[in-house]
């Protein structure tokens, strides 16, 4: 509903406060909360953003499979890693038993780091 994100809002700063310690050692928080009976997970992205997954009325374990899965590709989506990784990666010397497609190599012709 529309005032959802005002009624979780306290208890996920909350979290990241008395969590801080978990997220700046770049781990995941899992948190259920009993009151709300609401399953709380928080993945930082990069200081101060961070991914918070909600499931209201609704209790997931820590290892739910799904959600990880979700989560841990949402955060290397926002962080830029697969993107930058792939255009940052210095490439292998080529050696005598491969070659370069024409494409890698008028992409690296073109492509100049800043």
């Amino acid at each position: 509903n529309d005032r959802a994100a005002e009624t979780h809002w306290p208890n996920v700063v909350s979290l990241c406060i008395s969590e801080n310690h978990v997220l700046e050692e770049g781990r995941p928080i899992h948190y259920y909360d009993q009151a709300v009976e609401t399953t709380y997970f928080v993945y930082p992205i990069r200081t101060p953003v961070i991914l918070c997954i909600i499931f209201n009325k609704e209790k997931r374990k820590r290892q739910d499979t799904a959600v990880t899965a979700f989560a841990n590709l949402m955060a290397t989506e926002c962080r830029g890693e697969t993107v930058l990784g792939a255009v940052l990666r210095e490439p292998a010397p080529p050696s005598k038993k491969t070659t370069r497609s024409k494409l890698e190599i008028d992409f690296r012709k073109s492509f100049t780091p800043l």
